[in-house]
């Protein structure tokens, strides 16, 4: 019987940052673990995987879709063979097929497409400064790449690698900014950053501004200091743009935010499941994680297939109009009071249904229907919060 070992844990955070004597303070690290070891027959991985990571309000129907979305992960690089991701790769178009001496782009040496990348097929590894065969020694940019395509099966992986151990946060940090730079210029739609850091940056402010003039939504992990984002900001989650989406982690139940997870009102838009959640890992090999890397993976996963749906229907949708239907149509749930915008937690089902344009009648009267049904739901947590107030402490 063929079998997935899951990996063990090696320390707190999956990408453990350095001692604070040794951290530049324009460092970026990831946000999640490997916590457990087990074996589990292959057979049995899809449906585990459903069972584990997500509840009946988070899973996405089944449709005939034909529109596509391209999702950048920037991360650890993720295995584009494992079994679960090689359909899900994006292709540069411009480095694939045969050139004019019959050569193969893919492999010929050369910057067919002049974006000053050579056979970047695939992405790109900012580490090694490679193209082809791009190696994810770690193991979370495979994890987090495998929660976005068994969540979004429509959506193509853009594989950016960042970081490995071998860097230090000062170039973890560079190549981010090269990676988010390569993402606008190749018109990824969506840019997943499961990492971050607590100090900001103004080249990397300015990249993601640039992000949100075309149209890209930036979907960041909150950070897992499990502290207040307003009081302790962790970016990019925390910039001020209008195209990013802040996600939060959540325990397997949806009923409480993880206590490494950090929170706020302000500055966090939604939570999502984080807690051992069953993903790919390299070596055609399924491991479970735990962190604020995940619960960014189910949101953008989210995000690609409101994108799907509304190129669908022949038209296009803004990241705010994105984060607008996850908000909005997110569940509330008592103990996620003051943790998010609206102290609740992601339910794709619903985004994927809520449409929040108003250039319709028909559009106007839907949205005004979801935001009827979330007051009333405010109000019955409310009462809950009356009749248990130590409830959320």
């Amino acid at each position: 019987m063929l079998v997935a070992i899951f990996a063990i844990a090696v320390s707190h955070g999956m990408m453990a940052r350095p001692l604070e004597s040794e951290t530049p303070r324009n460092s970026r690290h990831a946000n999640s673990n490997v916590i457990k070891q087990r074996m589990i027959s292959t057979k049995v991985i899809r449906s585990e995987m459903q069972k584990r990571n997500i509840s009946s309000e988070l899973q996405i129907p089944a449709t005939r879709e034909k529109a596509s979305v391209v999702v950048a992960v920037i991360d650890t690089g993720f295995d584009s063979q494992h079994r679960r991701l090689k359909p899900h790769r994006w292709l540069n178009r411009g480095e694939s097929g045969w050139d004019s001496l019959g050569q193969n782009k893919s492999s010929n040496g050369l910057d067919d497409d002049g974006n000053g990348y050579v056979d970047d097929t695939t992405g790109f590894d900012f580490v090694e400064r490679e193209s082809g065969v791009i190696l994810d020694t770690h193991g979370h940019g495979t994890h987090i790449a495998g929660i976005v395509a068994e969540h979004a099966p429509k959506a193509q992986l853009m594989n950016l690698k960042y970081f490995d151990r071998t860097i230090d946060g000062i170039a973890a940090l560079r190549n981010s900014i090269e990676a988010m730079k390569y993402a606008i210029a190749m018109e990824a739609d969506i840019i997943n950053y499961s990492g971050g850091g607590v100090v900001p940056s103004r080249e990397e402010l300015a990249v993601l501004e640039e992000a949100s003039r075309k149209g890209i939504l930036v979907v960041a992990a909150a950070g897992n200091e499990g502290s207040n984002s307003e009081r302790q900001p962790f970016y990019p989650a925390n910039y001020k743009l209008t195209n990013i989406l802040s996600v939060t982690a959540i325990d397997s139940l949806g009923a409480a935010i993880l206590p490494t997870s950090n929170f706020g009102t302000r500055s966090v838009a939604v939570a999502a499941p984080g807690k051992d959640v069953l993903s790919t890992l390299p070596g055609n090999r399924f491991g479970v994680m735990t962190g604020t890397s995940q619960a960014t993976a189910f949101a953008t996963a989210a995000a690609a297939n409101i994108i799907i749906e509304s190129r669908n229907r022949g038209e296009e949708v803004s990241p705010e109009e994105i984060i607008e239907r996850i908000v909005i149509s997110s569940r509330v749930a008592p103990n996620l009071n003051g943790k998010t915008r609206l102290g609740s937690k992601l339910e794709a089902r619903r985004a994927l249904a809520f449409r929040s344009e108003t250039k319709t009648k028909k559009a106007e009267n839907e949205k005004n229907q979801f935001l009827k049904a979330f007051e009333a739901e405010l109000l019955r947590s409310e009462s809950q919060a009356l009749v248990n107030p130590l409830a959320n402490r």
